[in-house]
Parts: structure tokens; sequence; C-alpha cells
């Protein structure tokens, strides 16, 4: 039976990330998650949400910081031809 609520180690092992981690991301709700009296649960629908908009959101940040990325390095390339910011030449 495919469970619907994981534990928080079982969020950290399918994350690939340590289970501090995914407390401190539930404690700053980072991360969805449910209380069941003392316990914590973190629904696996949500989950599976959460990842979905960490890519989505990754890729729109890949997009709006291409044009950064771009600049550094165009004015890196220039400054790397200079003789005196590459005395080891």
């Amino acid at each position: 039976m495919d469970r619907a609520l994981l534990k928080p180690a079982e969020v950290a092992q399918i994350l690939g990330i340590g289970r501090s981690k995914v407390y401190e991301l539930l404690a700053c709700g980072e991360l969805p998650s449910i209380r069941i009296g003392r316990c914590i649960r973190v629904p696996k629908s949500s989950l599976e949400d959460w990842i979905k908009a960490r890519i989505i959101s990754h890729e729109l940040l890949s997009i709006s910081e291409m044009g950064h990325f771009l600049n550094r390095t165009h004015w890196y390339n220039q400054a790397a031809s200079t003789s005196s910011l590459r005395p080891w030449l």
C-alpha cells in the first residue's frame, strides 16, 4: 500500500538531504506539512507539488540569470585577456 503521509526521515531520503535540513524546512514553513498530535507528516502529493514548483522556479531563475551570467563572462574574458591581471603567463 502506498502511504499518503511521509515521515520527515522518509522525506529526507527522497530528497537526498539530511533529516535536520528537512526539519529546518518544516519549521520555517517552506515545506508543507501537517501535524497529527505531536507527529509531523508531509503529504506525498504536497511533496511532489513542492518539488515541481522548485523545478519550475529554478528554470525561471536560470533564464533570468542567463543575461547576468553572459555579462559576467564577457567582463571576465576581457579582464583575463589583459596581461596585468594574468601575471602568471
